[in-house]
């Protein structure tokens, strides 16, 4: 696979690259210090047209945010809660009518039954164990005991872990909001640096993959691939038939892809190849 990006994407990058931290205002000669940005300098950070700087600060704890301290603190007494436990719910069978006087049969989780008309029998299945979290409409069903422990233990796990946390584990994250210009601005060298670096791999994955097809041309003649492909394709294709499959059949299509270097290389002894022999060794 080869990265491609259009001459025009390049361009347009270049460009909003160069306007936002190019010529500025061509009355002001800029900053001195700056030769390479002879424009109207810009400041980094986060100022606003307005002049303000736009900050904020969010919570982590647990590897989750939140908006306030209290609401982390709020999270990990909801964590502390957790627990979770298995219990057996039937599963049964119904037949019935409907009111139109069909008959159905449907399955009912948990067994309850009341309310529903018109049965006609009832027969009992194997029963589900259901993994539940205490105060919480959460659930898993399963067929046997032990995957429903299995799935129990590993919930409780990753909640015993979130309920070790504690109100001095919550960290208060400052950030600042900058504009997409005001990256660019500031990022100009980076921006280009990476640009640079995406046409290099461009022109290096070329001359990769062009080296490797030559190593896969290289590797088929010395195993004289091309010579031998086509007889084999035939046979695997000939033996998967007679398995029972019809690629040509209307009911379905054939997905079935024979591996034809595997089976060269498996079964070498079957395979005559004719080799030129050079003339001075076959006067030899």
């Amino acid at each position: 696979m080869s990265l491609h990006f259009p001459d025009e994407w390049h361009n347009s990058a270049r460009q909003k690259v160069m306007t936002v931290a190019g010529a500025g205002n061509p009355g002001n000669p800029g900053n001195p210090g700056n030769p390479g940005n002879p424009g109207n300098p810009v400041k980094h950070g986060t100022k606003r047209s307005n002049g303000s700087t736009k900050m904020n600060t969010y919570f982590v704890v647990g590897g989750k945010r939140f908006q306030s301290r209290e609401q982390a603190a709020a999270q990990i007494n909801n964590w502390k809660r957790r627990t979770f436990s298995v219990h057996e719910e039937q599963n049964t069978e119904v037949t019935r009518k409907t009111a139109r006087g069909n008959v159905i049969t449907e399955r009912v989780r948990g067994g309850n039954l009341e309310g529903m008309p018109r049965i006609i029998s009832v027969r009992q299945l194997t029963t589900f164990s259901v993994v539940d979290e205490t105060g919480y409409l959460h659930s898993s069903w399963h067929l046997t005991r032990e995957a429903a422990e299995q799935e129990r233990a590993r919930w409780q796990g990753e909640a015993d872990k979130l309920a070790s946390f504690n109100e001095a584990d919550i960290k208060a994250v400052h950030f600042h909001v900058l504009t997409l210009e005001e990256i660019l601005e500031r990022d100009a060298d980076k921006i280009a640096g990476l640009e640079a670096e995406i046409g290099n791999a461009r022109q290096n994955l070329k001359q990769a993959n062009e080296q490797f097809d030559a190593a896969v041309e290289a590797y088929h003649k010395a195993v004289h691939y091309d010579e031998l492909a086509d007889e084999v394709e035939v046979k695997l294709r000939e033996d998967h038939s007679g398995e029972g499959c019809w690629p040509d059949s209307d009911c379905r299509q054939c997905s079935y892809e024979p591996d034809i270097e595997g089976y060269l290389l498996d079964n070498s002894e079957d395979f005559e190849v004719e080799e030129i022999i050079e003339p001075e060794a076959a006067i030899a």
